[in-house]
């Protein structure tokens, strides 16, 4: 799936788990990992059996280590709000 969260180009994320589940885990990479990793070890359908809606973002061109922490927290703020989830405490990001 793909969000629009005013980039260049639109973001990119793998999603499993109950779209009705109220607890959301939300899924990020280093440098040399993809989304698609947490898919490969088995995080995603862990957590989505377990009950949790489940999002690996495709951070492309966004490591922490090139952008700063209000990029990073602005990019995971719009991505959110594209979702249709408020950001708040319920939202856990690993």
């Amino acid at each position: 799936k793909t969000a629009d969260v005013n980039l260049s180009e639109p973001l990119r994320y793998l999603q499993a788990g109950p779209a009705s589940s109220k607890r959301l885990v939300v899924l990020l990479h280093g440098m040399v990992f993809t989304a698609d990793t947490w898919k490969w070890v088995g995080t995603i359908d862990a957590l989505a059996e377990a009950g949790f809606r489940v999002v690996a973002l495709e951070l492309k061109h966004y490591a922490g280590e090139y952008a700063s922490e209000a990029v990073r927290t602005s990019l995971l703020r719009s991505f959110l709000k594209a979702l249709g989830w408020p950001a708040s405490p319920r939202s856990v990001l690993v």
